[in-house]
């Protein structure tokens, strides 16, 4: 429902509570002058008997009358401020809507726990059909084709939240709410011929599913948009290696070059020599081909589970390639890159990690079992200390693992 129409009803709703007011006041007012009038009436008639009963009778039926209207009154005064507080409460969702202000609803640890949830609102949605509660007003005289008809009304509900749920945007979330109740409301009315309609608990649902389904979308798409981070970062470490090492190998081939012009121009050659000697050593120093390498962050969720961590270091040029292998024989599961560091002295970087975390090693005996326990937070925490800072993937994509558990899932369903 847009802002003006809803501007347009409350206004309308307004007038009218305001009509109604005005007659029962008019009405409370005649029936106090009737009462006053049927007072003088009396007092004409004093002498005859019984007058006191008379009276009585109709002093009561007038103030109920009058209680009736200051009842009318109140209920009207009630209803409007309801009206106006569910305004202001409209106009509120709006602004929020039009600054682009989002609050998630569910906050779960990971993407795999969302699609839990979802799972389970599904189910509650399935629970509510087979125990026949799905439909309100069903007795035990209601005719075959009006349960029919009450389940096809369900099954276009359940199209049109199809529709709104995929469409759903951090901006349009509270207008796609109201849009559920909208068509929720036009089918419970074209049911109301029948004395049958869909139950409101159906509507709550269908909105938990919509909110979960949402904050699911925007879980996954930040998991991917971190890998893709991290991936760009290991590309650009992988470039700045490569340069390096072409400098490396070029200061060699100029020292061979020149090793053997020596034969026939040693002392010719021998400035240029030094000079080709000095360039190989800075390019060596730059490759620091001993201690050069990537310190590596990785987790197997479908191995170890979570907060179980592996921080190793790697001197090839390719790290992917030993975080492959690590994950080719040994484990079920593939380990996911959560942080990837180019070092000059690797091994020392290594050492000091190893060292803030020795009392969360999980093997404490085989110092050569690299796997800690600890959470993202506190790896991040200790590399800030420790003046190494580097950028976290804190979302464990771990593909394989949670298409396993959807494969099983399926298959028990």
């Amino acid at each position: 429902m847009s802002y003006p129409v809803l501007i347009l009803l409350l206004a309308a709703l307004a007038v009218s509570v305001g009509v109604c007011l005005y007659f029962a006041m008019s009405k409370k007012r005649a029936l106090q002058e009737a009462l006053q009038a049927a007072r003088k009436e009396l007092e004409r008639y004093a002498p005859i008997r019984n007058v006191d009963s008379e009276v009585s009778e109709r002093r009561r039926k007038l103030e109920e009358e009058v209680t009736q209207a200051t009842q009318q009154i109140n209920a009207a005064r009630r209803e409007l401020e309801a009206e106006m507080r569910r305004k202001r409460e409209y106009e509120l969702k709006l602004d929020m809507e039009e600054m682009g202000f989002y609050q998630p609803k569910f906050e779960f640890e990971d993407s795999l726990k969302y699609a839990e949830a979802l799972d389970l609102i599904r189910e509650a949605q399935k629970e509510l059909i087979r125990q026949k509660l799905v439909l309100d007003g069903v007795t035990s005289n209601t005719p075959t084709s009006v349960r029919k008809l009450g389940l096809l009304a369900v099954d276009a509900l359940n199209g049109d939240a199809s529709t709104i749920i995929n469409g759903v945007t951090y901006s349009n979330f509270e207008a796609s709410k109201e849009k559920f109740r909208v068509e929720f409301d036009k089918i419970n009315r074209l049911l109301e011929e029948t004395g049958i309609r869909i139950s409101p608990k159906y509507l709550e649902l269908k909105v938990k599913e919509m909110a979960i389904a949402y904050d699911y979308r925007e879980a996954e798409e930040k998991a991917r948009q971190e890998q893709a981070e991290l991936k760009e970062m290991m590309r650009e470490e992988e470039d700045a290696r490569v340069e390096a090492e072409k400098a490396r190998e070029k200061a060699i081939e100029e020292e061979q070059l020149y090793q053997q012009a020596l034969e026939t121009a040693r002392q010719e050659l021998e400035v240029q020599l030094q000079q080709a000697k000095v360039e190989r050593e800075r390019a060596t120093s730059m490759a620091q081909i001993t201690k050069k390498g990537h310190v590596y962050i990785i987790s197997n969720l479908g191995s170890f589970g979570e907060g179980v961590f592996k921080i190793g270091v790697t001197r090839r040029k390719e790290p992917d390639e030993r975080i492959r292998e690590l994950g080719d024989a040994s484990v079920p599961f593939g380990f996911d890159v959560h942080a990837l560091v180019h070092a000059d002295d690797a091994p020392a970087l290594e050492a000091v990690l190893h060292n803030h975390f020795q009392a969360r090693r999980m093997n404490k005996v085989n110092l050569r079992k690299e796997f800690f326990r600890v959470s993202m937070d506190e790896i991040a925490e200790a590399c800030e200390k420790l003046g190494c800072p580097i950028r976290l993937s804190k979302l464990a994509e771990a593909r394989e693992y949670r298409a396993t558990l959807a494969l099983e899932a399926n298959a028990s369903g």
